[in-house]
């Protein structure tokens, strides 16, 4: 079944790249390459270190770099590239895209090191929706995370989006995700649920994310934090 198949709204656009998993990660079920939209598992573009809010952006922006193996240089001019960007309400807070173009334009202005990034779009199930909302959205005057304004809008996924495969993720008050790769939960899903990974380290079907997210929950598993099936679909 695909996307077109399935009740979904678009949770913005993220870039970043596929990734070794670490031993922690459950490696030895997982490819030797992963896709994620946990900040705990991957890196993205921008994070936090390239507003103009960020605490020693230098320190931080030149650890982020490396994450992605990108020259130093290139620091002050995502910086401004990512500043622009908000200020024009194309990019939320930290890491959201909100338009599949905007996203695929700051990775074309990198030129040749734009190459190993990887443009994402998170697709939430619309039954989630609101839940999400409820629980996330924070106080009257308190900035909006890049997530719930984009869920928001309720629009539905970019239709050019290739379905790469379901993440059971988790999401805190200040919209930072988190994984089920963190938590050693991918051994046990298949040793209790009979659900296993497919390609880039994802869940392959909508049920098996649905039953996943379900077995946390019911479980009181990983980060005490709301949980959700995700699709990940990659932008060419």
């Amino acid at each position: 079944m695909s996307a077109r198949d399935i009740d979904l709204v678009s949770g913005g656009f993220f870039v970043t790249c596929s990734v070794q998993p670490k031993p922690w990660h459950d490696c030895q079920w997982l490819p030797r390459e992963i896709l994620s939209l946990s900040s705990c598992v991957a890196p993205f573009l921008p994070d936090l270190w390239a507003f103009e809010w960020a605490s020693h952006p230098e320190v931080h922006g030149e650890a982020g770099l490396r994450a992605f193996g990108l020259p130093l240089e290139l620091r002050s001019t995502i910086e401004r590239r990512v500043r622009d960007a908000y200020a024009r309400g194309r990019l939320g807070g930290s890491s959201v895209w909100y338009e599949r173009a905007a996203a695929q334009e700051f990775v074309e202005s990198l030129g040749e090191h734009g190459k190993r990034l990887v443009v994402l779009e998170l697709a939430v199930l619309g039954d989630f929706v609101d839940t999400l909302l409820a629980e996330l959205t924070p106080n009257a005057g308190q900035s909006i995370p890049g997530l719930i304004e984009q869920l928001r809008r309720r629009a539905a996924p970019d239709p050019v989006g290739i379905d790469r495969g379901w993440e059971a993720l988790g999401v805190d008050y200040g919209c930072e995700m988190h994984s089920w790769a963190c938590n050693g939960l991918i051994a046990r899903a298949d040793t209790e649920l009979g659900i296993r990974t497919g390609a880039h380290g994802l869940l392959r079907c909508e049920a098996d994310a649905r039953a996943v997210v379900a077995w946390i929950e019911a479980n009181e598993l990983g980060e005490p934090v709301l949980w959700f099936p995700g699709l990940l679909r990659s932008i060419e």
